[in-house]
């Protein structure tokens, strides 16, 4: 594996000496991979005759819920998704539930289901006693574990299904013996689609003491990842903006591509955990807001994140990144985020962010004085999910 990596990666340098250019060949590479429908697994059965089939394809007739609390409920399911399924109740409007709490799915309306090897099947739906069956040709049904179901989207061409966001807002005021403002605006979007993400945050602080700017950096974080398995996947392309005005960093892009892996995923084994890691290569160029010419280099980054459902009110979310200069050790960053996300009442959170900043290699303000190197900052935001 080791040996056709280098391989790879040699046939590319040749053909592509510019490192930009690399990562839009591995982009380019990635997304035809993804067009390449997997086969059905042999897990899936195909019958006749199934233990339960879903409900028959009426106009009134609705999706159907199951609690393991013996509780049932009717209307319409969004989908399901990262052990999590958004149902809107015929009576108590929209509702989010853990997958392992559903004890019974039924459906009669079309649908489609990802399988764990990125395979998908198509049609109404029967989930129940730890199978799953669809109706996807007529008269035939495909029987298989619920284990191996990852993810469930009505009719696999709803595209507002795919899509979900949170937006959050701190802002601290002082007066008096010291005029302070201090505020923060963040923003997330997630597409999940059955065999890809795209993933983008933003995360802004702005601080002003006596009308003097003490505090002002942004940073925005794309990528877009592609699922070769369960738990494989490749990131076609990453990008991290950072600007950050008080510490001389006019810009900093970095542009990279790689491969990840899951080591927990939510509702495989009914885990509470999505815990994955991924290696990325690219390069990081600077500009700076003295005079100072843009400083490039080669870049290696390893990232970790975790998303735990620590109670059903309560979620802790940890993002953590280390940028490697190639060639220049010295010359590496590193970023950790992590949250506390409390529910308060429906789609509003209470957050806790705490953000740590390290620049191996800061560059010297217009005065001659180094910025530190270290930036820490704790936010508390009210955050609206969407």
């Amino acid at each position: 594996m080791k040996s056709a990596c280098a391989s790879a990666w040699a046939v590319l340098r040749a053909v592509a000496p510019s490192m930009r250019v690399r990562l839009l060949l591995l982009a380019f590479l990635a997304a035809c991979v993804s067009r390449v429908e997997p086969e059905v697994p042999d897990y899936v059965q195909r019958t006749k005759s199934p233990p339960f089939r879903p409900p028959e394809s009426r106009k009134k007739n609705p999706d159907r819920v199951g609690l393991t609390s013996d509780e049932w409920l009717r209307g319409e399911m969004h989908y399901m998704r990262d052990d999590t399924l958004e149902f809107d109740s015929d009576e108590l409007d929209l509702l989010t539930f853990q997958w392992r709490k559903v004890a019974v799915l039924e459906s009669p309306r079309y649908m489609t289901v990802l399988l764990d090897n990125q395979a998908t099947l198509s049609g109404p739906i029967a989930v129940k006693d730890g199978k799953v069956v669809v109706k996807d040709r007529k008269d035939e049904f495909a029987l298989f574990p619920r284990d191996r179901l990852v993810t469930i989207v009505p009719g696999g061409k709803t595209e507002r299904s795919y899509w979900s966001g949170k937006l959050g807002l701190g802002i601290t005021s002082r007066t008096g013996n010291t005029n302070q403002l201090d505020a923060s605006f963040s923003f997330s979007l997630r597409r999940r689609a059955p065999r890809g993400r795209f993933q983008l945050d933003y995360l802004g602080s702005y601080s002003q003491v006596n009308d003097v700017e003490t505090v002002s950096n942004q940073r925005l974080t794309s990528r877009y990842d592609i699922f070769l398995s369960r738990k494989w996947y490749v990131t076609a392309l990453s990008i991290e903006l950072y600007r950050d005005v008080i510490t001389n960093i006019d810009l900093r892009s970095t542009p990279q591509a790689g491969f990840g892996y899951y080591f927990f995923k939510k509702g495989m084994g009914q885990s509470k955990i999505d815990w994955d890691v991924s290696a990325l290569l690219g390069y990081r160029r600077t500009s700076f807001t003295t005079d100072e010419p843009d400083d490039t280099t080669g870049n290696l980054t390893f990232t970790t994140s975790v998303d735990w459902d620590l109670t059903e009110r309560v979620e802790f979310e940890l993002a953590y990144d280390v940028q490697l200069g190639l060639g220049e050790i010295e010359n590496s960053n590193m970023n950790l985020n992590f949250t506390l996300a409390f529910d308060l009442w429906k789609d509003l959170d209470l957050d806790f962010t705490f953000v740590w900043n390290y620049v191996g290699q800061p560059s010297p303000n217009s005065d001659g004085s180094f910025p530190d190197k270290n930036d820490l900052k704790i936010i508390f935001s009210l955050a609206w999910e969407f």
